[in-house]
């Protein structure tokens, strides 16, 4: 008599490497389970559904499906919530898929101390709906602080395709949901948001017309799926800067964001505005640090506002430690990121030499500050930490986990930090210079071709231009001369190779008009980037480093 399946299988156990265990050990399970009931074979669904039958993928194809965040549109409410008011929304929110997935599940949060009742499809293709359920009922009730995750929805999505995923949310009279998402013109797809207390669920209805753009609203936090292999599921700490204040509101906000919605992964977004490092040390991270669990890289911002509220180099040091260590601990990759200027500017922000720090910590060691009666001398606390990050982070020894200058004798570098992102070397003038770069100059050109898309939409090119498009997310175009002479425009859609332009309003196109990109100073008050500064911030994003 041939052996059984559980036979040969424990048969081969001795010969199997110890980390594989307990993967393996899984697989017995469904062995014994197959054989407990007399099964000789697996059905295997079609391709579309193959997600649905844990682990069959892998058997299947020899790769290891991996369970992991596949939104690139989402966002930590912290406090932000709906009016009071209203006790019903229905919302649209469009995404993209870096990687082809299945088995789609939706995570939602609830930030605030009442309850909301949500139920959710995955719009794909257009027309076609499929409901997520939560233990097999079509809603679920979201309590105050805590987390709910949908049952898998299968439906297979393929990289690069565009998908929607609509909500329906309500609330008892008086209470509220949280807000995480603004409603605008997003790049890939339409968006909507319609709200008040008569509202009832569209979320299966593709004729439905969303009324709201513009406006905050009720999102999921994040979005999880099965994937064929192991791709980067990053999680973003930080403050308003991470969390995208002064970014354009085409796509994610943030610089993290940016950076990893332009390489195609996944992420959840738990960043905080005016938040300091030690923040999600507490309490106020447990609920957020939930969503680690679904990822295997981190991204911290954190420490502007550290420096801001007057923290000390080694305050700064052993707090960002601790936040290393708490993400380190979870088994996630931690990448820090170089701080940026807080300044003070007589020209807004035009030139450099016109910029002054906002407070000691941003400015020079020892250097004097501000008109006569309110000086300040400056710490350096924002360039030594900078220069320890460059340097690797460097701590005393590995049983020591104590920061120490850059080039002290026996030191290791901080076992918690997998890597640095120079952001700060992006965007300011100079190495530690401590004031925003200038903008870019003017760029001129002339059209050399252009397409009418009709519905006064035009696509410009100039094929003698090899520009960035990541440079103009806040350009202002005007035609000197030509059939549009005098004309002025705000464009926020570019490409590459050839370089061309879409413009969106009444133009009389001709070859060989004249153009000009004028651009903006690179932050909005000092602090935070506009969405050029985003833009360059996020080109320190070295995706390629961010490895499972």
């Amino acid at each position: 008599m041939s052996p059984t399946p559980r036979a040969r299988f424990l048969s081969l156990l001795p010969l199997l490497p110890r980390p594989l265990l307990p993967l393996l050990l899984t697989a017995l399970l469904t062995v014994l389970l197959l054989e407990r009931a007399g099964a000789q074979a697996v059905y295997v669904p079609p391709a579309a559904t193959i997600g649905t039958v844990p682990g069959l993928q892998s058997a299947l194809n020899g790769k290891n499906p991996s369970r992991i965040l596949v939104g690139v549109r989402d966002s930590w409410s912290g406090t932000s919530a709906s009016n009071g008011t209203d006790t019903s929304a229905n919302v649209r929110v469009p995404e993209i898929a870096g990687h082809s997935f299945t088995d789609v599940s939706l995570v939602f949060v609830n930030s605030l101390s009442t309850p909301y009742t949500v139920s959710t499809t995955v719009e794909y293709p257009a027309g076609t709906f499929y409901r997520c359920t939560f233990g097999n009922q079509p809603s679920a009730v979201v309590a105050g602080g805590t987390m709910v995750v949908s049952d898998p929805c299968p439906v297979f999505i393929p990289a690069g395709a565009i998908y929607e995923v609509r909500h329906f949310v309500t609330v008892a009279a008086g209470n509220s949901w949280p807000n995480s998402v603004t409603y605008g013109n997003y790049a890939v797809g339409p968006e909507g948001y319609s709200h008040g207390t008569t509202q009832t669920d569209q979320t299966a209805n593709a004729a439905f017309t969303y009324a709201d753009a513009f406006e905050g609203g009720f999102s999921h936090t994040a979005i999880l799926a099965t994937t064929a292999a192991s791709y980067p599921s990053v999680l973003i700490v930080g403050d308003s800067i991470a969390a995208g204040q002064g970014d354009a509101n085409t796509g994610p906000t943030g610089y993290p964001a940016d950076a990893l919605y332009a390489a195609g992964i996944g992420f959840a977004k738990i960043a905080i505005p005016g938040e300091t490092s030690g923040a999600i040390q507490g309490t106020g991270g447990a609920l957020r640090l939930l969503l680690a669990k679904f990822a295997n890289v981190a991204i911290d911002e954190y420490g502007v506002n550290d420096i801001a509220g007057g923290s000390s180099l080694a305050g700064l040091q052993a707090s960002e430690m601790a936040t290393w260590q708490l993400l380190w601990v979870r088994r996630l990759k931690v990448f820090a990121c170089t701080l940026t200027p807080e300044t003070n500017s007589t020209d807004g922000w035009a030139t450099p030499g016109s910029q002054t720090p906002k407070s000691a910590g941003f400015g020079a060691a020892g250097v004097t500050y501000g008109p006569a009666g309110s000086t300040f001398v400056g710490t350096g606390v924002r360039t030594s930490y900078n220069d320890w990050l460059r340097a690797g982070a460097p701590v005393a020894s590995a049983t020591n986990i104590t920061a120490v200058a850059p080039g002290t004798a026996g030191a290791v570098p901080c076992p918690y930090l997998t890597g640095t992102f120079d952001v700060a070397d992006k965007i300011e003038s100079s190495r530690n210079s401590g004031a925003w770069a200038s903008p870019p100059p003017p760029l001129l050109g002339t059209v050399t071709s252009f397409v009418d898309l009709g519905g006064y939409n035009v696509r410009w090119y100039d094929s003698t231009k090899n520009v960035s498009p990541s440079f103009f997310s806040g350009a202002t175009l005007t035609f000197p001369g030509g059939s549009n002479s005098g004309r002025t425009g705000y464009v926020n859609n570019f490409t590459n190779n050839p370089f061309s332009f879409q413009t969106s309003a009444t133009y009389n196109p001709a070859i060989g008009d004249p153009y000009k990109f004028t651009f903006s100073p690179l932050p909005v008050d000092g602090t935070h980037p506009n969405p050029d500064g985003h833009n360059l911030a996020a080109a320190a994003i070295d995706t390629t480093k961010l490895t499972p």
